[in-house]
């Protein structure tokens, strides 16, 4: 039986610290601890949502996620379809399914596709950049985007 290279032992280490990563990032959400989540991001992380301005920072992500958590968003499912490892920064595509149970109203399923660009951070993988794209646009009553 060969031994695994180096190299392999590696990327399946960083492999397995990003699907951790990805787990936690699920399981804070699911919490409601808009903190660990932004503790999941690098210190100058760039996360660009469809309905706000560009984001930077942990700061930014906080109130980001703060105030979904206020809107009713209960959990995340992120589905990978893709991680690549290049040394100190790796990359993810996939779906999502956002749940939201905002008070008064029936509940959303926001699901579309997904970008994450992780930076190796002090020995952890952590969010450098996101993207988010949803599947659809929402329209008003009369159809309008």
């Amino acid at each position: 039986m060969d031994a695994a290279s180096p190299a392999s032992a590696r990327v399946s280490t960083a492999m397995d610290a990003i699907a951790a990563a990805r787990a936690n990032f699920m399981d804070a959400l699911r919490r409601g601890d808009a903190i660990a989540l932004a503790g999941l991001y690098g210190e100058d992380a760039r996360l660009l949502a469809p309905v706000a301005e560009p984001l930077r920072g942990r700061n930014d992500a906080t109130a980001f996620w703060g105030a979904g958590l206020d809107i009713g968003v209960t959990s995340i499912a992120l589905e990978p379809d893709e991680v690549e490892i290049f040394d100190a920064l790796a990359w993810e595509v996939g779906r999502y399914a956002l749940h939201v149970e905002p008070a008064g109203a029936d509940p959303i399923v926001d699901r579309g596709r997904y970008l994450l660009v992780y930076a190796l951070d002090a020995g952890q993988w952590r969010r450098a950049a996101e993207m988010l794209s949803p599947d659809s646009r929402r329209t008003d009553p009369d159809g309008r985007p």
